[in-house]
């Protein structure tokens, strides 16, 4: 018969600690694998949440698309710039009687709160009498964001900057991607970053390890260069982004035809009246309406504070401690001023705006005199106190060097080169609300 014996209590104390045990390492194999695959999802929304450029640049259209007055001084001075490199290029008698021959193009026009059309456009229904000034007759804008382009020729329109149908069809929107086409790397580094620096927070990577990898980076670096050496060389339709005035055209990026139904009664609560603005194909555009093709070069080719943003975009991918940060930064703004050149006739003038530094570091900008402005500037220089690669006296240099320093030598008329006198200020208002310290330099295309 079975009679029940009790087993030795250490026994069952020792099968009771490894049970528990056992279930305190499912349980922490659990939580590490859900926190850990909970961690790869919020890595991968942080990757997809990164900016390609395009929307990058929307998402600054938005938010500037209602400063039209604030932009009041900054607008007349980059108008007043544009015009004076028009003049230039008339003394310099590269543009002739006729009219037609009088174009410019305006690279990252963005919302066109920038300039003011009706003092760079001419309207030729208007009585030749009547008008004492030249100014262009056409006028390329080049954008990523078209839908920011359209609003803002529709506005002046609406305030009256364009009177007469004549006058709309001179202007051509082109999309196209004006950051010379290394953005698209810079954005897949910057979706990498996320992870990179998850990693070192981590301890999983040593902080020596820069991002993006030197191989990788001098790949690039060598392609924007390649690129810069195209453009120079003036093979157009093989060099410039695809968009662009002049170069291959695609079903996809067709240049867009302007159509804005102009009021004859215009003068008459024109502030009220939005205008119809569409971007027809061509055919389908009244012949009068119809832009004509642009030119694949122009009397002026101008960037407008365009420069520091695609610098910015740079910078927010490869950091200053990177061994290859400065020739980085050096073959992007190479290429930025190559396809400016590009797009200029020979002799014709090319205008590059950019801002220098904003007032969150320059604490004293927003109340210095305009007088001033100039000697602040070389203070802030000085000081090593400006956005990186936004050095005018390094740009002009880079303009005017001979051949044996710089790419761009072979198309830049050395003595052409000036750095105005006068920057001026640029406020942008909204939550961010910062001032913004500007200067133009001009330079002239070789004639040969």
């Amino acid at each position: 018969m079975y009679t029940y014996q009790p087993k030795n209590p250490a026994v069952l104390l020792t099968a009771f600690a490894l049970s528990a045990l056992l279930t305190l390492y499912c349980l922490y194999v659990f939580f590490t694998l859900r926190a850990a695959t909970q961690a790869a999802r919020a890595l991968d929304a942080q990757m997809a949440a990164v900016q390609t450029v395009p929307a990058k640049q929307e998402q600054n259209n938005r938010k500037t698309s209602g400063q039209w007055s604030i932009y009041g001084e900054h607008r007349n001075n980059v108008t007043a710039t544009l015009l004076q490199a028009l003049r230039r290029a008339e003394s310099s008698a590269i543009a002739s009687a006729a009219d037609e021959e009088l174009s410019a193009c305006l690279l990252g026009a963005g919302n066109l709160n920038d300039v003011d059309l009706q003092h760079l456009l001419l309207d030729s229904s208007a009585p030749a009498s009547s008008i004492p000034r030249r100014a262009f007759r056409s006028l390329s804008l080049v954008d990523l964001d078209t839908a920011a382009m359209s609003s803002g020729v529709a506005r002046q329109v609406a305030q009256g900057a364009l009177s007469s149908s004549a006058a709309v069809a001179s202007v051509r929107l082109h999309t196209a991607d004006v950051t010379s086409g290394g953005f698209q790397q810079l954005t897949n580094w910057k979706r990498r970053k996320v992870k990179h620096d998850a990693d070192m927070a981590a301890g999983r990577r040593s902080k020596d390890d820069p991002f993006p990898p030197q191989q990788e980076m001098q790949a690039w670096i060598s392609s924007m260069q390649a690129h810069t050496d195209a453009l120079l060389q003036g093979s157009v339709n093989a060099s410039r982004p695809v968009g662009m005035p002049g170069s291959e055209p695609t079903a996809a990026a067709d240049d867009s035809d302007i159509t804005v139904d102009v009021s004859s009664d215009s003068d008459a609560g024109a502030e009220e009246q939005e205008p119809v603005l569409t971007e027809p194909a061509a055919a389908a555009a009244p012949e009068s309406l119809r832009a004509a093709a642009p030119p694949p070069r122009f009397t002026v080719a101008a960037s407008v504070c365009l420069l520091s943003q695609l610098l910015d975009m740079y910078m927010g991918v490869v950091g200053e401690a990177h061994p290859l940060f400065l020739p980085g930064i050096q073959a992007l703004r190479s290429a930025h001023l190559a396809l400016l050149l590009d797009l200029l006739q020979p002799g014709g003038w090319g205008v590059l705006v950019s801002d220098l530094v904003a007032s969150t570091t320059a604490k004293t900008l927003r109340r210095t005199p305009n007088a001033r402005l100039p000697a602040l500037m070389t203070e802030l220089l000085h000081a090593s106190n400006f956005f990186s690669g936004t050095n005018p006296h390094a740009i002009a240099a880079q303009l005017a060097a001979p051949p044996s320093q710089s790419r761009l030598a072979s198309l830049v008329q050395p003595s052409s080169v000036q750095l105005l006198e006068q920057p001026w200020k640029w406020r942008i208002g909204g939550s961010e609300d910062k001032t913004f310290l500007v200067y133009a330099i001009l330079f002239q295309r070789r004639r040969t």
